[in-house]
């Protein structure tokens, strides 16, 4: 059982861990947004990598993340979450160290790129274990709004990270890629002095990793995780597809890509509990439907005017869907685990989401380079996707026994 017991209901946001959660999202989003937001660039730019060639980067990070995150979430149940995140802040710095050494000597492109996978699936394990923590100390009734305070910081960082990331790319690519290492040890520090254990591990052997498998017989749960995973690839052209598609159809600079991405980041802070309250009688599945709506129509507003302002007027009604969509996607997969299991569902949701979310980025860059200069073709196309997947939500979340288990019915095997 938790060593510390679910926070009362509207105590949760006062939680330690929910505060120091917070901290280390802030800190990794300031410094590994604008990396993430860069690197594409970067690539095309200097090393004139195609956009197909980079899209396939991003889809094999995520590739190469499934089994990191699936023995990672057996490990942090077995181990504890302590261990896990005490470990994970000094390998993401050698990474990022490495990478900006690579950059600032020129290594080849394939150096750049092998260092560059592998930063991606230690960050899915650091994920997995902080929702695993906020979801041990928090309530049902609380959870959401703890996921987002933890997102508002995150967005906080991603408010500033993208934009000082843009300003660092004039000055040097290898400056963009030392400040998320630089980062790193910051919130490792926060790690070490604030974040105990929240659960005892199951026994104090060995990890055994043939052990790990998936919860087939929970059929709710896996069609739910898989339906919320097709959403991301829905959505998942807001990223490196629209950076590529903004930096070349619209020939926006790098700097103003940072300044679009902090609008999103500001827009989440400002207005994520407000849109909680406003939406916080929908159902999770409602919910996230409403969301992608959103999505899809800002999605196809992109392609009516090449306008800075108008492309950052958009960029904040599309956030606006990702504060009504985001944290009951996250807490909804906390309602369902079982207690003594929370790593492994949160791992397994991270290996659907990280299967099929990467293929947007795949689908995206690839048919980008056919309709660059038919923008309402393309746009039309990932409007139609975010509808359609909205239609299979509100269908889905429609059934009786989803509803029972996301609030908060135990799931039985029988």
């Amino acid at each position: 059982m938790s060593i510390f017991k679910p926070a009362a209901e509207g105590k949760d946001r006062l939680n330690i861990f929910v505060k120091a959660i917070s901290t280390t999202e802030f800190i990794r989003t300031f410094g590994r947004s604008a990396a993430w937001v860069i690197i594409p660039l970067y690539l095309a730019d200097v090393r004139h990598i195609s956009f197909v060639v980079i899209g396939l980067l991003f889809f094999l990070t995520s590739v190469i993340s499934l089994p990191f995150a699936l023995y990672g979430g057996r490990i942090i149940d077995r181990i504890g979450r302590r261990r896990v995140v005490l470990v994970l802040p000094p390998i993401v710095f050698a990474l990022f160290l490495s990478l900006s050494f690579a950059i600032q000597y020129s290594s080849p492109t394939m150096v750049v790129e092998a260092i560059y996978l592998f930063i991606a699936p230690f960050g899915s394990v650091q994920a997995i274990a902080d929702n695993v923590i906020i979801t041990d100390t928090t309530s049902i009734t609380g959870r959401i709004e703890a996921f987002s305070i933890i997102r508002i910081a995150g967005n906080v960082g991603f408010a500033f990270g993208p934009a000082i990331g843009g300003f660092l790319a004039g000055i040097s690519y290898t400056l963009v890629f030392l400040a998320p290492a630089i980062a790193s040890l910051f919130e490792w520090v926060v790690y070490i002095f604030v974040v105990k254990e929240t659960k005892i591990a199951n026994d104090t052997g060995s990890v055994i990793l043939r052990k790990i498998k998936f919860p087939w017989n929970d059929k709710i749960f896996m069609g739910w995780s898989i339906l919320i995973a097709i959403s991301f690839f829905a959505v998942g052209q807001w990223g490196p597809t629209l950076t590529l598609f903004l930096s070349t159809g619209y020939l926006f600079t790098t700097y103003q890509i940072g300044i679009m991405y902090a609008v999103n980041g500001i827009v989440v802070a400002v207005f994520q509990l407000p849109i909680n309250r406003l939406v916080g009688k929908l159902s999770d599945p409602n919910r996230i439907s409403l969301g992608l709506i959103f999505y899809a129509v800002t999605f196809l507003l992109v392609s009516f005017s090449s306008n800075f302002y108008f492309i950052l007027i958009d960029i904040a009604f599309l956030t606006l869907g990702e504060n009504i969509s985001t944290p009951p996607i996250t807490s909804s997969i906390g309602k369902m685990a079982p207690s003594d299991k929370r790593g492994q569902y949160y791992a397994v949701f991270q290996v659907f989401s990280s299967t099929i979310s990467p293929l947007a980025i795949v689908f995206g860059t690839s048919i980008l380079p056919l309709f660059l200069k038919m923008p309402v073709i393309f746009w039309g196309i990932i409007f139609a996707i975010n509808i359609s997947v909205a239609i299979l939500i509100f269908y889905y979340g429609a059934g009786y026994r989803l509803k029972q288990r996301l609030a908060g019915e135990p799931f039985d095997p029988a």
